[in-house]
């Protein structure tokens, strides 16, 4: 698990990210669910969705659950999506500008590679549970 200064270097960019690109005249719909890898809920970690044009959306994941509000969520569409959890394996320079090395925990068939979608509907309930194996 992250510590807090630790996941404002990692978490940080995902949250230029939740305001989205995604626009036009389409009502955003709120886009919430689950996510567990190797059995238990995911403690903690990140999931973003794309469009062909790059990020759309994303929230963290605590406990297992993800939620992201209609206000910042996603016009009906096919995204893909991305999962990560990274982990510190090692420490941050002394010269104090220079975040801990991690790692991800989450096989990158699931990120880099991802070959996870989800489908947002105008009229649908929008969750979108994800199980992730190792």
């Amino acid at each position: 698990m992250l510590s807090k200064p630790q996941s404002v270097y990692v978490l940080g960019p995902l949250l230029l990210v939740v305001c989205g690109c995604s626009g036009g005249s389409q009502q955003r719909q709120k886009v919430f669910g689950a996510v567990s890898f190797a059995g238990s809920p995911l403690a903690d970690g990140s999931i973003e969705f794309f469009t062909t044009s790059g990020p759309a959306a994303g929230a963290l994941v605590r406990e297992g659950e993800y939620a992201i509000p209609a206000e910042h969520g996603l016009v009906p569409g096919v995204y893909r999506v991305t999962i990560r959890s990274p982990v510190v394996v090692g420490e941050a320079k002394p010269d104090g500008m220079s975040s801990p090395a991690t790692r991800d925990r989450i096989p990158e068939r699931y990120n880099a590679k991802t070959q996870l979608k989800a489908e947002v509907q105008a009229n649908g309930a929008n969750r979108f549970d994800f199980i992730l194996e190792p």
